[in-house]
């Protein structure tokens, strides 16, 4: 039934879980504070019979409320490979970026970046006043991307991805962004091993804190996952009011076959090592790719499909081709690399499909026992990446694909949650069935969670 539900319910699904973040937040700094002040008391009067345990509890209420201080003022940093460009050394992209920001009504983005892909994305790097205000907004651009499509092609990726902005997406994932943030700060307990009484005392409050805000961020994540597909719809409807619906269409196309074979090259790379000479051009590679080979909606990914479907009509009752890939006069070092690629990339494809070749399920049937009564949440982790988020009660069903081999599924939690990983045999082309179970121990207050079964199918 919640699937018939509108984005505006989950939206404001999303508000209150802020809010009730901010309420558990601002309750747990008057908590710590209180243990301070009883442990201030237990240190320095003697006239008062405190436990001195109120000391260590105290101490541990510093910690916490200095790492809450840092995780508040923490901001996403840009990542390494991002190139700050200065947009007067790019008159054409300048002009572009200019006439699409003014057309919408933006300011031009605070910095613009560049990484050596076929990326293209507005992205906001927010902090706590994001919670409040809106957050300003960056521009980062592949240069591969910008060399090969055209100044219309551009246009409108710039539509779809200042569009994101226009209708305020990206103040709707703030919050969920804010809230991993501090999710994250809080994940370093996860490194102690077996700590003494007197550690575990100090660490309680922390470990406490950071399942409260595990479990908050996991409920807001729920919630965003039901409206991101619409965030994209509405980005699309942005670029099309401003070009095309054939363009946009097009264009589309065209970036996910660049996308599919960038990714085959950068697989090469590690074969050839004849394409990291300097006389060799990628993006000249990556053009005649695009060029030579046969393009068909096998190629394009399930997303963009859905994307293209909903402007079908409009563009002509079909799935569009690509736009011609301008031409260029390569190097013959770019030549030769461009043959041998050519050669070698019917083996890229059969490895890509062996390496999806595997399906695995993971789940755990709705209220396998009675208890907990209370449910709680924890992370299904697949040779050491979470893959989803687990819980108690209401169960969960987990579909991934990998490669055949041996793999680990594991769970994590930040504190009363151990955790016994199963190892997996895979074999190519087949499917596998993990059922999960979980044990409870009263006099821990511990939950023992590990695999009741693999059924390969």
């Amino acid at each position: 039934m919640s699937q018939h539900r509108s984005p505006a319910y989950y939206e404001g699904r999303i508000r209150r879980a802020v809010r009730w973040f901010l309420a558990g937040s601002v309750g747990f700094v008057l908590f710590e504070s209180l243990f301070i002040w009883l442990g201030v008391l237990a240190l320095t009067r003697s006239d008062i019979e405190l436990p001195s345990m109120f000391v260590v509890f105290g101490l541990g209420s510093v910690w916490l409320l200095w790492e809450m201080a840092v995780a508040a003022t923490f901001r996403t940093p840009v990542p390494g490979h991002y190139e700050p460009v200065n947009l007067s050394d790019r008159p054409v992209l300048a002009a572009v970026i200019g006439e699409v920001t003014s057309s919408l009504g933006l300011s031009v983005p605070g910095k613009v970046y560049m990484t050596d892909g076929v990326d293209a994305a507005v992205f906001c790097r927010p902090d706590m006043l994001s919670l409040w205000r809106k957050p300003k907004y960056e521009l980062v651009l592949g240069r591969m991307l910008v060399d090969i499509v055209s100044d219309d092609e551009l246009r409108v990726i710039l539509y779809h991805e200042f569009g994101h902005y226009t209708v305020d997406s990206l103040s709707r994932k703030a919050p969920a962004y804010v809230v991993s943030q501090f999710s994250r700060s809080f994940t370093s307990i996860k490194k102690l091993d077996r700590p003494g009484v007197w550690r575990m005392a100090m660490k309680s409050q922390v470990a406490l804190f950071s399942y409260f805000a595990f479990w908050m961020c996991s409920v807001i994540d729920g919630y965003f996952r039901h409206i991101s597909r619409n965030e994209e719809y509405r980005a699309d409807d942005v670029a099309v009011r401003h070009t095309s619906a054939a363009l946009l269409c097009s264009t589309l196309a065209k970036v996910a076959v660049m996308n599919s074979h960038h990714r085959f090259i950068q697989w090469a790379r590690t074969q050839l090592p004849a394409l990291d000479r300097e006389d060799v051009d990628t993006a000249r590679i990556l053009r005649m790719m695009c060029i030579r080979s046969a393009v068909s909606a096998d190629m394009l990914p399930p997303q963009v499909v859905r994307r293209i479907v909903r402007y079908r009509d409009a563009a002509g009752g079909q799935l569009p081709s690509p736009r011609v890939f301008p031409a260029s006069v390569p190097s013959a070092a770019t030549v030769k690399c461009t043959a041998l690629l050519m050669r070698i990339y019917p083996q890229y494809v059969a490895e890509l499909r062996r390496s999806r070749s595997v399906r695995i399920r993971i789940f755990l049937p709705r209220r396998r026992h009675r208890l907990p009564l209370v449910d709680g949440r924890y992370q299904i982790v697949f040779d050491g990446e979470s893959v989803g988020v687990g819980n108690f009660i209401k169960g969960y069903s987990l579909a991934l694909t990998t490669s055949p081999g041996r793999h680990v599924v594991a769970t994590y939690a930040v504190t009363g949650i151990n955790s016994i990983p199963v190892e997996l045999d895979c074999e190519e082309g087949r499917s596998y069935t993990v059922e999960m179970d979980y044990k409870v121990y009263f006099r821990t207050g511990t939950y023992e969670i590990f695999a009741a079964g693999v059924t390969p199918a």
